[in-house]
């Protein structure tokens, strides 16, 4: 039996079975991601929690940097990583800002 999970923004919500979350790992991430946001003015993710953008892949700490930075603009975050690409800090962006943000992070 599939459940359905909320994953949608307030007022947007999109609906995903449970078989979806585990074939699409980064919805999982993007659920925990909304869900604090909602609660609070930030996410720090854990470099478990980043696994799920390459899981199963060996890729160096640039291209963590970078898929972390294309998933937080796909969901219009702002998004501040350590080096080696283990540990990023999401936040809401702000519309007029959003790309600035992209600009920036791709020096």
């Amino acid at each position: 039996m599939n459940t359905v999970t909320s994953l949608g923004k307030t007022g947007s919500n999109t609906a995903v079975s449970s078989g979806e979350l585990a074939e699409i790992p980064w919805l999982q991430l993007r659920a925990r991601i909304r869900q604090a946001l909602s609660e609070h003015n930030h996410y720090v993710a854990s470099s478990e929690d980043l696994s799920l953008l390459w899981r199963g892949e060996r890729i160096d700490a640039s291209e963590r940097r970078r898929r972390i930075t294309v998933f937080a603009a796909q969901h219009q975050w702002r998004v501040e990583t350590r080096s080696d690409g283990t540990t990023a800090r999401f936040q809401p962006a702000p519309v007029s800002g959003l790309r600035e943000i992209l600009s920036r992070n791709h020096e």
